[in-house]
């Protein structure tokens, strides 16, 4: 006897007024979600997801594979695309329904930031899914199915309450994104040393005292993220991974410098905030490729002279720290622009010299390599000193309006590569004098003068890399500026900017901008993801009303500063923990 075959009742079409219904997903939203592949049901107070969802993939029977949706349009059951892409993230979700097993095309799953407590055993049969992100919810575990996916790329599990990890990511040997930040975990499963595919291994804010050792079979991680554990010591063998570029220990309990023996493409070292009481000759000798060296808070009472054959060396944070000296070879690094030594007992320097700022500080380190007699320092000219000596000419201080031709000449012969004249009265700046050093001028501070404009021949100088311009009445730059081609550092602190101006985001070899003290009103997140290499940017004390989340995806921004502004969110409490922890919130608020 032939079975009776029940009969497919389609959903009911919506009215207009009823364009989403009580369960907060439309028919209209399903049907486009059919042909296209995604459906995106974010932010949409859903306390559970409705039947409708899980059986989105279900054709109907037979007779009824021609249906008809909304404005007589007819909907081809045979044409939909498998459901490929749920976004269910920002709901009040208590639970995932075992159903989601049925959407067995899946490779993208969101389900961040709502209220889960588990996740069921049947996410196990998602055998495609590359991409689960279950943050800010409230996991204690993970299915013994999880193992599952081993097509996994993307995992994304912090905010929770997880205080384990074991069997069950032990075949995820796809993985190249492993995020457990801000859970309670106490330690990571040896199985970290199978996943040969991973790049990124994020485990900050835990309670973990180490890392396993069979890490250093994850040879392809570039990146880790261990911030904020209660880690002692760390393995040896973390010196194996030689692909490792960025290393992040802030806030744990080490006593010293992993072993890096093989770590040679190592480009950033941040153990700040720990309890380092010296950095060894062996330390340094491992680390001769990094590029940010971040020492703060901890309890230094010195510096090797060694730590001057990191020639690659841009950012060196010793704050905080009990150093009462630094070390003169300081003075030699090439790349060095960031020099932080703020809070500590300095004896040999004065206070007056250090608030001048990186690179006075660096000149004065390498004039007191060498006292240079008084005839191969100095010139005067009236009441005025020039003094011209390491490739330098300083003319600062002198309260003049204009710069003699005779000052010019000194340097124009030793054909110096800075020039200083900042805290004078100048208004105006000629530089017809000053053009035979286009070719070799890297350095120009012209902060604390009068500045209303810039020098009009300022963009001939194409060796310039820093430029100082703090402190003037400046409210624009010119579009000429765009011609200097090597410049890495611009100060424009402390004028009249309404907005960054617009030959900044031109400039694409920057990789430091401060205009603190502005009237500066908003952030033009597309024009600054121009800037590839920008590491450094501070805004604090402007008009700013409005954080774009977008900023979190300048991978290569490092310092962020947004203090003194009038946006209410990101709170000053978020801003208090420093750039990590800013960008980590403005990336959780990006729109999926």
């Amino acid at each position: 006897m032939a079975q009776t075959r029940q009969k497919f009742k389609p959903p009911r079409r919506p009215t207009k007024q009823e364009d989403i219904p009580t369960t907060g997903v439309s028919e209209a939203l399903l049907k486009q979600a059919r042909k296209t592949g995604q459906l995106n049901v974010s932010n949409r107070s859903l306390s559970s997801v409705p039947d409708s969802v899980w059986e989105i993939n279900r054709a109907p029977p037979e007779d009824e594979r021609l249906d008809t949706f909304g404005g007589g349009e007819q909907e081809s059951w045979w044409e939909q695309e498998p459901l490929t892409k749920l976004l269910l993230s920002s709901n009040q979700l208590l639970e995932l329904s075992p159903q989601v097993e049925q959407l067995s095309e899946l490779t993208i799953l969101d389900l961040q930031d709502n209220k889960l407590n588990s996740l069921p055993q049947s996410i196990g049969s998602l055998l495609q899914l590359k991409s689960l992100n279950v943050s800010h919810n409230r996991l204690l575990a993970l299915p013994a199915t999880f193992t599952n996916l081993i097509n996994l790329k993307s995992l994304q599990l912090s905010h929770n309450k997880l205080r384990h990890l074991g069997i069950e990511v032990n075949n995820l040997v796809c993985l190249e994104l492993l995020d457990v930040r801000d859970n309670e975990l106490a330690s990571l499963p040896p199985c970290l040393g199978s996943m040969t595919s991973l790049t990124q291994l994020m485990v900050t804010n835990n309670r973990l005292q180490g890392l396993p050792k069979e890490i250093c079979g994850a040879v392809n991680l570039r990146a880790i993220e261990a911030n904020s554990n209660q880690m002692v010591e760390l393995p040896s063998e973390l010196g194996c991974l030689r692909n490792l570029e960025q290393l992040y220990l802030r806030h744990n309990r080490l006593t010293g410098i992993p072993t890096l023996y093989n770590a040679s493409k190592l480009k950033e070292l941040h153990m700040g905030d720990n309890r380092l009481t010296e950095l060894l000759t062996s330390n340094i000798d491992e680390i001769q490729g990094v590029s940010v060296l971040d020492l703060r808070d901890n309890k230094l009472t010195d510096l090797p002279d060694t730590l001057a054959s990191l020639k690659l060396l841009e950012r060196l944070d010793v704050s905080n720290n009990n150093i009462t000296s630094l070390p003169l070879s300081l003075g030699s690094l090439p790349q060095l622009k960031s020099l932080g030594i703020e809070g500590n007992p300095l004896r040999s320097i004065r206070r007056d010299i250090v608030s001048r700022g990186t690179q006075a500080l660096l000149e004065y380190l390498r004039s007191r390599v060498v006292e240079p007699e008084p005839s191969e320092k100095s010139e005067y000219f009236g009441n005025s000193q020039v003094a011209v000596n390491y490739k330098t000419l300083d003319y600062s201080g002198k309260k003049e309006a204009l710069v003699p031709q005779s000052v010019w000449s000194q340097g124009v012969s030793a054909s110096v590569e800075v020039v200083n004249l900042s805290h004078n009265q100048l208004a105006s700046l000629p530089l017809d004098e000053a053009l035979p050093l286009t070719t070799s001028l890297r350095q120009l501070n012209l902060a604390f003068n009068k500045l209303a404009q810039t020098p009009n021949q300022l963009n001939l100088f194409l060796r310039l890399s820093h430029l100082d311009l703090r402190n003037n009445l400046l409210s624009e730059l010119p579009q000429n500026l765009s011609d200097l081609a090597s410049l890495q550092e611009i100060v424009i602190s402390c004028n009249k900017f309404n907005n960054l101006p617009e030959v900044l985001y031109s400039m694409t070899s920057l990789e430091t901008i401060l205009a603190n003290d502005n009237a500066i009103a908003m952030i033009d997140h597309k024009s600054l993801a121009n800037l590839e290499h920008l590491s450094s940017l501070d805004l604090q004390n402007n008009n700013i009303t409005l954080v774009p989340p977008e900023l979190s995806l300048m991978t290569s921004l490092r310092s962020l500063q947004l203090a003194g502004n009038p946006f209410r969110q990101p709170r000053s409490a978020i801003l208090a923990k420093g750039t990590t922890a800013l960008l980590d919130y403005l990336r959780d608020r990006i729109q999926t």
